[in-house]
């Protein structure tokens, strides 16, 4: 993960989604929607560093719902903001800001902002935002966004996928109570250093 993580934000991005693909299938068995989040969003931010919006689109949905199992306000945060990457490169910027607006709220509702060395993609999204609303126009969809309830959100900024939306919104999906510190790296990163190094594809840990 730490490979892939560091080749995307070098601009890898062959290398990136080939580490990423690798990983996923073994996630989603054993270390489950916690793992599958965080990886689904990474793939998600590879298709947009593509300029393939739907496909952007589809993933970070995908790490969404999963994001809302796991219940980690982080988790969803990653997702919304992997949400907004999407719409930014379809033209929809009003709703990336507001989705940006609305994850920033969420990591600051667990006293978690992110790190200035985490902001590489919240920063790039941010800039193509500004560059086509303008600042005063941006700071204002970012503030709606902070207020407005997630569901709420993700219905004004996504009405055409009602079939995605039905499914992140039923009871099945719903965010589990969780601990600040239950989130989306802990149980990753729990659960790999618990695993054999027979058990995982490639090469071993060194």
């Amino acid at each position: 993960m730490g490979l892939a993580l560091s080749a995307r934000r070098q601009g890898r991005l062959d290398e990136a989604e080939r580490r990423l693909r690798a990983w996923l299938g073994w996630v989603d068995d054993v270390a489950g929607d916690p793992g599958a989040a965080l990886i689904l969003a990474e793939l998600g931010f590879v298709a947009e560093q593509r300029g393939a919006a739907a496909k952007a689109l589809d993933l970070q949905l995908r790490g969404l719902a999963m994001a809302r199992k796991v219940g980690d306000p982080r988790a969803v945060a990653l997702a919304l903001e992997g949400l907004a990457g999407a719409r930014a490169l379809g033209g929809r910027h009003g709703e990336a800001a507001r989705l940006l607006g609305r994850a920033a709220a969420l990591r600051e509702s667990v006293g978690a902002p992110l790190p200035a060395g985490e902001r590489g993609d919240v920063d790039r999204i941010a800039a193509a935002v500004r560059a086509a609303l303008g600042e005063e126009e941006y700071a204002g969809e970012c503030a709606a966004g902070a207020v407005t309830p997630l569901e709420e959100a993700l219905a004004s900024v996504l009405p055409e996928d009602a079939g995605s939306l039905a499914a992140l919104l039923s009871e099945d999906s719903a965010p589990r109570e969780s601990r600040p510190g239950d989130g989306l790296e802990d149980a990753f990163t729990a659960t790999v250093k618990s695993a054999s190094p027979e058990s995982i594809p490639g090469a071993p840990f060194v």
